[in-house]
């Protein structure tokens, strides 16, 4: 008797053992998959890399259908609707459309409305909702709630609004709801060494001019130190020089009016005789002071540029033997790798019409005084100074 209990007890260890081995072997679901849930693994949006290059704008809805950014593909590329469609950043959308042509499930998550606020997946109409919405054309299906980051910061919830399956997936889609994070903030790239020279002229008069003395000069020179004085040094010449160098945007707006009397207006002329006038003023903008977001004012620095070309006025250089014994001069054996008046086209065609918020020290590398570049004057002691007085 015995016995038959220990063989009956070790064949149902061996059944328990088995049956704990197959049931190991079974994939894991957060919730049961039916004919209409994505597995794990699935891409999200199945036909989106196909579909990708005919997309011609996405829409960034907020809280309460709140429109907060619009972009819109057209021949000259995209464009930002709430800046009058200045260009966007292609590497920005390029990235977003990857992003969303790989994005893969995690797992399934909730299919319950009442549980939707808990991951930031509520209706996009409600003011409260804790996501937004991404769309990408005029179907439900061609768009996307995007919910708030997994606790563990490895994936994001996500849900279409037309199905109430919600999932989490592998991609963080953060999408930018500030149109200013879209902009394509290159202005322009001028090195130092493309100058000829540089006027800065202030509203009160105040005047810097320095200039390269020939083609082969290494640094500029002050041309107008006063008698005297003594510049302080060369890397204050430098400076000025170098202040085109990656010159990019934190902002952008129209240029609906001229800019102010009082702006300091700087002229930088290159090599080739391309003139660039750049005006620079500041204006106090109301904004959030963090922690306790009362409203202060904060100086905002802008900028507006306007491009010439007046040949003449860069270097002028001495004709060059050609192999066929007819002379040439150095610009025009460089026209082929670069035409000034197409240069010049270019320009104004990206850059007029517009006002840019610029770093507050790219503002103030080219927004200097005279005063600044010099040594400062020997303090001179007064009689009462000397007497102690």
């Amino acid at each position: 008797m015995r016995k038959n209990s220990f063989i009956i007890l070790g064949v149902l260890a061996i059944v328990a053992v088995l049956a704990a081995l197959q049931l190991g072997l079974k994939p894991k679901m957060a919730t049961p998959v039916g004919d209409d849930v994505l597995p794990v693994g699935a891409l999200l949006l199945p036909d989106f890399e196909q579909l990708a290059n005919d997309i011609d704008s996405l829409e960034i809805i907020g809280a309460g259908d709140a429109e907060l950014v619009t972009l819109n593909r057209s021949d000259n590329g995209w464009g930002i609707a709430q800046r009058g469609g200045y260009p966007a950043s292609w590497s920005e959308v390029r990235n977003l459309l990857r992003a969303l042509g790989q994005t893969k499930v995690i797992a399934p998550k909730t299919a319950r409305e009442a549980l939707y606020p808990r991951l930031g997946l509520a209706d996009i109409s409600d003011e409260n909702t804790g996501g937004g919405l991404l769309r990408w054309g005029s179907e439900p299906d061609q768009s996307l709630i995007i919910g708030i980051e997994a606790s563990d910061l490895t994936g994001r919830y996500v849900r279409q609004p037309d199905s109430p399956q919600s999932y989490l997936v592998d991609q963080a889609l953060d999408v930018k709801t500030n149109p200013s994070d879209w902009l394509d903030k290159a202005i322009l790239d001028w090195q130092a060494s493309n100058l000829r020279e540089v006027t800065i002229r202030h509203a009160d008069g105040d005047v810097i001019r320095i200039q390269r003395e020939n083609e082969d000069a290494l640094e500029m020179q002050l041309q107008n130190i006063p008698d005297g004085r003594e510049l302080s040094g060369q890397w204050a010449i430098n400076g000025i020089a170098n202040s085109l160098v990656s010159l990019g945007a934190d902002d952008v707006r129209t240029a609906d009016n001229e800019a102010p009397e009082s702006a300091t207006r700087a002229l930088f002329i290159s090599n080739d005789g391309i003139n660039l006038v750049i005006s620079l003023y500041q204006q106090q903008q109301a904004a959030p002071d963090e922690p306790d977001s009362a409203i202060t004012e904060t100086p905002v620095y802008l900028a507006r540029l306007e491009v010439s070309l007046e040949p003449g006025a860069g270097f002028q250089n001495e004709p060059e033997q050609a192999a066929d014994g007819d002379t040439e001069t150095a610009s025009e054996a460089g026209a082929q790798d670069q035409d000034p008046q197409l240069e010049v086209e270019q320009l104004n065609a990206r850059l007029a019409g517009w006002e840019y918020v610029i770093p507050d020290f790219k503002y103030n590398s080219i927004n200097k005084r005279l005063e600044d570049l010099l040594k400062p004057l020997p303090v001179v002691e007064t009689e009462d100074a000397l007497a102690g007085g």
